[in-house]
């Protein structure tokens, strides 16, 4: 970076999945300290915890008026407000990252933050996004949907860190297995795909049907004892070897604004791998079909699309070549990932 690395601080929501691939990732791939905060201030007066840090000095809470540039993960809150607020007049740029269409989330069913996003939650997230210096989003839809509340807004698409991948590869095994992963909020979009997955383990007594996450396998279970495995979730220090267990993933998408504002994040992780992904083209958009993966816009086409994996295993194994070739070539954080952060960071300062 011409804006030296020093000069950068990343500020995670927690230590989860989201946190990694929006602030760690970029973070521990253009050498910037990064810190992940405890707890959600809504009291001024209550200060912010560290949970978590890969920076100069250890865990410890920094000055953030020590860099030039600070990125903090969906703030909200009034504690929040007064340390953007205070960090602006200070001369510090702040950058409002956000990867979900939080607007849209009270309306999904099961998803465990339906009754969190209230009206007035809702408000707090907006005043903190308005009040930031520009904002960051995974995709262009959400940026063009939030673009309404601060003028300066930025597209730093999801990256996987190839390193991470790389080595890994399928194993050989008796049986086919056609995975997912996910949780509540993907239930409705999953639950539709079941019975086209019902037809396709009653026709391949070889196939089997792995969920890892929420166990939206349970739907069929009762009729497949043998051939449903449900696994728990794990930390994405795990995950990339967890999915050695699929042979293809499935990703299905409702048509809603939940949807569109998703990147293709599980393309990525799975196609790192060589797993060809039978997804929605409403968020998998750039699976070329029956190239680097197989599209499939309803129930029907997901069944002709495993049935048809299951069927050609030679052209499944050249999707699996091509695929890898396509993400650890143009889709890495290593690569144009941090790439494109940094071109932000050079844009603002």
């Amino acid at each position: 970076m011409s804006l030296s690395s020093s000069d950068v601080l990343f500020v995670g929501r927690g230590v989860g999945v989201v946190s990694y691939y929006r602030t760690g990732s970029p973070a521990f791939n253009l050498g910037c300290d990064w810190i992940a905060c405890a707890g959600r201030p809504n009291d001024p007066n209550e200060p912010l915890t560290v949970a978590a840090a890969l920076k100069r000095g250890g865990i410890t809470m920094p000055d953030f008026t020590d860099y030039k540039i600070v990125v903090v993960q969906q703030a909200s809150g009034q504690g929040w407000l007064n340390e953007i607020i205070r960090l602006k007049r200070a001369g510090v740029v702040v950058l409002y990252e956000i990867d979900d269409y939080l607007h849209y989330i009270h309306k999904v069913k099961h998803h465990k933050g339906a009754k969190y996003f209230t009206k007035k939650r809702l408000a707090e997230y907006e005043i903190c996004m308005r009040a930031s210096s520009g904002l960051i989003c995974s995709t262009d839809w959400l940026a063009k949907t939030y673009g309404k509340f601060n003028k300066n807004v930025y597209v730093c698409r999801n990256a996987i860190e190839g390193r991470r991948y790389d080595y890994l590869n399928v194993p050989e095994r008796d049986t086919v297995n056609i995975g997912w992963a996910g949780g509540e909020g993907h239930v409705e979009a999953t639950r539709a795909w079941m019975a086209p997955l019902g037809n396709i383990l009653n026709e391949f007594k070889d196939a089997r049907f792995i969920s890892m996450g929420l166990p939206v396998g349970e739907f069929i279970a009762d009729y497949f004892p043998d051939q449903v495995v449900s696994l728990p979730w794990c930390g994405i220090e795990n995950f990339p070897g967890a999915m050695t267990n699929f042979d293809f993933c499935l990703g299905p998408a409702d048509r809603n604004n939940f949807y569109a504002a998703k990147s293709d994040l599980r393309f990525l992780e799975t196609g790192a791998i060589g797993i060809p992904l039978i997804g929605d083209p409403f968020v998998y958009s750039e699976i070329i079909h029956k190239e680097t993966g197989y599209r499939a816009e309803n129930p029907v086409e997901a069944e002709e699309g495993m049935r048809f994996l299951l069927e050609h295993p030679d052209v499944a194994e050249e999707i699996s070549y091509n695929v890898r070739d396509y993400v650890l070539t143009n889709r890495t954080m290593e690569g144009k990932g941090a790439t494109q952060w940094e071109e932000v960071f050079k844009s603002v300062v």
